[in-house]
């Protein structure tokens, strides 16, 4: 929605959707996790501990950065 226009901002789209600005801040950051780790996530081969609740926080832009804080060793495929 925020991309195509439809809404102008997270506010926007946490009112629209009817969801805590902060939550759907937090959760919009997942869509900038490193590939590798998603792929983990779902071969369910994620690191032990990871939960999303662990992920919500102000989890790092870079994927070498989320690898080390997360506990997920990069996976050549």
């Amino acid at each position: 929605m925020i991309e195509s226009g439809e809404v102008e901002s997270i506010s926007d789209l946490a009112r629209r959707l009817r969801l805590d600005s902060s939550f759907v801040a937090k959760t919009i950051r997942l869509a900038a996790l490193a590939p590798d780790i998603i792929e983990a996530i779902f071969d369910g081969q994620e690191p032990d501990g990871l939960s999303l609740k662990s992920m919500r926080r102000d989890i790092p832009l870079s994927w070498h950065d989320q690898r080390v804080e997360l506990g997920a060793p990069h996976v050549s495929r």
